[in-house]
């Protein structure tokens, strides 16, 4: 594979911006994506939805009394989020912003919200626009604004943490996965966070202290003692700067190049991250001109996501996003809908007999049975009803006239160059009984042939990886 091919899917999710790389060079194309402005969720959500989880609580009992207004509410909210993960993918499929939303989807994996507990749109939106507005500045202030968001209090039972009835959910994640990881805590730490964020609930923006939930002692956390509340736990959280630099480098190193960081790695990056004072902008500068310069390829199994966006570029076909999301749920990455708080644990597990399978399903119904596609016989094609959003008449239109040569073995060499970090003399000669090299390229069976070589060359093992 060509190193700005190589790089431009590292930084997104396919090899589109290659040329841009090759053009600006590798740290002016990375200061160009980080620097993209920063735009909020343009959906509008409808007047009638609630906005508070008591008017949420007061609507859910309305539409119950209305017959079939349960049914009509839950079709209305279901469209919106949907749409919202439309929107999201979109996003990343868009070069100008595939490395800003690569870095969004991170953070939404590290800080988990779900859409299918947090049930007010307008949380879930602010929840996005927390992370979008975050995600290039200072983690310590990120931190602090994600624990107070509504849909992080909703999605950790922080509205249920009082002062005589603890719930220690939300103190719990905090410590473990937003931040320390474990082993740099005790669980009496954990009872003590979990005092100081008691009362802390839904506000209109963010979240608020409810004063008679609150718990206004002194607790003692990482041994010092006062009346601790959010923010000062964050800043003593903070002050444990190795742990905190470390948790996050070792994910982000497994999100973008390694399934296994080596933990030499991951303390350099650490010890940098410390350097830049958690400002993830200059950070990130660093670490993506670090990594991507070097040649070192096929490191990290492809997400499912990734392996769907650049095949849509790679057949130069738009995509149905709303199908899209249909592909990425039977793969296990649902877009705000992740597992478990502990998000998608990738690497290996994007990888089982069972989704490379359905990645060439995919990948068939992309290219040489495109023609033959129906989504009613789609396998559980129900899941999201996707007949609200009248999918079942889409086409796949694959389109390979974007290779350069007529020469069969042009035509191989390219594709090749594009899609595989390395390749295997037993793949040479596959490619070359597909289309052998005095194959004419007159031929009516000419593009389909082309499709072949594609086909073959996505549900190869070396195009897994990256």
């Amino acid at each position: 594979m060509n190193i700005f091919h190589h790089q431009s899917l590292r930084l997104g999710y396919s090899t589109v911006n290659a040329a841009k790389i090759k053009k600006l060079g590798l740290k002016k194309f990375i200061q160009s994506q980080l620097n993209s402005p920063v735009r909020k969720i343009e959906l509008h959500i409808p007047d009638h939805f609630p906005k508070t989880f008591l008017e949420h609580n007061k609507y859910h009992n309305e539409v119950f009394r209305i017959p079939n207004g349960y049914d009509r509410y839950k079709s209305e909210m279901r469209i919106w989020f949907m749409g919202l993960k439309a929107y999201s993918l979109e996003r990343c499929f868009r070069e100008d912003s595939a490395l800003k939303e690569k870095i969004n989807l991170f953070f939404q994996n590290h800080f988990v919200a779900t859409v299918s507990k947090v049930k007010v749109t307008y949380y879930i939106s602010q929840y996005y626009n927390v992370i979008n507005s975050n995600s290039l500045g200072n983690f310590k202030s990120f931190v602090k604004s994600i624990v107070r968001s509504n849909a992080m209090i909703w999605y950790l039972d922080n509205n249920k943490n009082r002062r005589n009835q603890l719930n220690e959910n939300l103190a719990r994640e905090l410590l473990e996965l937003f931040t320390l990881g474990i082993g740099n805590y005790t669980e009496e730490d954990i009872k003590e966070v979990g005092r100081s964020l008691a009362g802390l609930s839904f506000g209109m923006e963010q979240g608020e202290y409810i004063r008679e939930y609150s718990d206004n002692s002194s607790k003692t956390i990482f041994g010092k003692t006062d009346n601790f509340k959010i923010d000062d736990v964050v800043d003593l959280i903070f002050e444990k700067q190795m742990p905190v630099a470390t948790n996050l480098c070792k994910k982000l190193l497994s999100w973008f190049f390694y399934d296994d960081p080596v933990e030499e790695l991951v303390n350099m990056y650490a010890n940098k991250l410390i350097d830049f004072n958690f400002e993830l902008k200059p950070f990130f500068e660093f670490f993506f001109f670090e990594e991507c310069s070097k040649e070192k390829m096929g490191t990290k199994i492809k997400c499912p996501l990734t392996y769907i966006l650049e095949s849509h570029h790679n057949l130069g076909m738009e995509p149905n996003f709303y199908l899209i999301q249909y592909f990425l749920v039977r793969q296990n990455m649902d877009v705000f809908d992740q597992p478990s708080v502990k998000g998608w644990s990738g690497g290996r597990d994007w990888l089982t007999t069972h989704s490379f399978n359905l990645r060439k399903e995919l990948i068939d119904i992309m290219t040489i049975k495109s023609r033959d596609f129906n989504f009613k016989k789609l396998k559980d094609s129900r899941i999201y009803r996707f007949e609200e959003f009248k999918t079942e008449n889409y086409q796949f239109t694959p389109n390979l006239n974007l290779l350069k040569s007529k020469k069969p073995d042009d035509i191989k060499r390219e594709l090749v160059c594009k899609t595989l970090f390395q390749i295997s003399s037993t793949l040479k000669n596959d490619l070359s009984l597909i289309m052998p090299h005095d194959f004419d390229y007159k031929s009516d069976q000419f593009e389909a042939v082309k499709l072949r070589l594609y086909n073959y060359i996505a549900q190869t093992a070396e195009f897994q990886i990256i």
